[in-house]
């Protein structure tokens, strides 16, 4: 029975085929036309925006070191790309940032710099501008992080040299506040690191990772009818010949899961080509798997969806679902812009833990999470079973 029921599914799902790579090829040409045009419309031909903010010092002893500080900001890789920032008398300031020349106002306190040194000066306060522009937005995410960096490397320097002075510990407190720059300092090195020496490839096969995870998604909704619920009269077939619905779903995931599989291992390669024509995704041991788990994945997502639903709310819900689970990863609008509790359950979904896996096969680094895509798959299978026999039962 079992051998019968693999050639008859199997038989089915070569149906599709024809079916399945026209909407590979369709999709692939929709997603790099939307590509192509999202870039152009958005950068071609037009200069990085870029903002100003205004430094007033509110005392003579900070002159001498403002100069300093100026230049120190106007070059650092974090800044110099997308801020300026000018000296100001604070009439002049305010003036500006009610104009929108400038997005925000950083005042300096007196004896600043003995602050820093030796604690115990008034902060520095910021004032933002309230047009809610996207810049203002921006500065107010990354002074909010600048502010927890220097308040920990701050915390940090003074909890040790009050700890060396109370254990009277004064002739060593000087090697002990050393070494805690150099803690705080190799944690901005290694930061500085991952943004430079990898250049821009991890930003670009996040974008590469989303759209293949997003063409495969799309394209599987072909293989719908390989897939749909069967008249129940099929079903009652099946209660002669001893065929548990484990068995029978089991033969229906391995026959659709192969053939999305053979699909993928011929068209990813040739969807995963970079504009310079270097292929970042190699086949390989860690890809075979990944690819395997991930046509499983869709397979039996759908399958589980096609039980619960008719044949075309199947389809909508398995796209809708696809599409929110990515967007709730911080896969189509960035992490930073979502709240964190979202973004971390989102990186939990079926889809977002394929998409992770694809970039860390395409850039060579990381694990690939294929632990979690079996559970997923179990979890969707015995679903999917769990269902068939409701509505089994439901008819008898």
């Amino acid at each position: 029975m079992f051998r019968k029921l693999l050639r008859l599914e199997g038989r089915i799902s070569l149906r599709c085929l024809p079916a399945l790579l026209g909407a590979l090829a369709f999709f692939s040409l929709l997603l790099t036309l939307l590509l192509y045009t999202l870039s152009h419309l958005l950068y071609e031909n037009e200069a990085p925006a870029r903002a100003s903010v205004a430094i007033v010092s509110l005392g003579e002893q900070n002159e001498e070191y403002l100069e300093m500080g100026m230049r120190y900001l106007g070059g650092m890789s974090s800044t110099s790309l997308a801020l300026d920032f000018k000296e100001m008398e604070e009439e002049n300031a305010r003036q500006a940032l009610r104009k929108g020349e400038v997005i925000a106002i950083a005042f300096l306190p007196d004896h600043i710099i003995e602050g820093v040194l030796y604690g115990g000066a008034d902060p520095v306060r910021i004032v933002f501008s309230d047009d809610g522009g996207l810049s203002s937005v921006l500065l107010k995410e990354l002074t909010a992080s600048g502010m927890i960096m220097l308040s920990a490397a701050e915390s940090s320097s003074y909890t040790t040299a009050w700890l060396y002075r109370a254990e009277g510990l004064d002739d060593q407190l000087s090697k002990a506040l050393v070494d805690v720059d150099g803690i705080n300092i190799t944690h901005v090195v290694n930061r500085e690191r991952l943004f430079t020496e990898s250049g821009t490839l991890p930003l670009f096969l996040s974008y590469i990772a989303t759209a293949l995870a997003l063409l495969l998604a799309f394209s599987h909704t072909v293989m719908a009818p390989a897939l749909r619920r069967r008249p129940h009269a099929f079903y009652q077939l099946l209660v002669p010949a001893r065929c548990s619905s484990i068995t029978y779903f089991s033969v229906r995931l391995i026959t659709n899961t192969l053939l999305f599989f053979l699909v993928e291992l011929l068209v990813f390669p040739a969807a995963a080509l970079l504009p310079d024509g270097s292929l970042p995704f190699r086949i390989s041991t860690d890809s075979i798997l990944l690819l395997l788990c991930g046509a499983a994945l869709l397979t039996v997502m759908q399958l589980f969806l096609q039980q619960l639903f008719s044949e075309g709310a199947a389809v909508l819900v398995h796209l809708l679902f696809s599409v929110a689970a990515l967007f709730c990863a911080g896969a189509i609008l960035p992490a930073a812009f979502l709240p964190r509790a979202l973004v971390s359950a989102g990186k939990l979904l079926p889809l977002p833990l394929f998409r992770e896996g694809l970039m860390n096969v395409m850039n060579g680094e990381g694990s690939l999470p294929l632990l979690p895509m079996l559970v997923w798959i179990l979890v969707f299978f015995f679903a999917a079973c769990g269902v068939f026999r409701i509505r089994r039962e439901a008819v008898k």
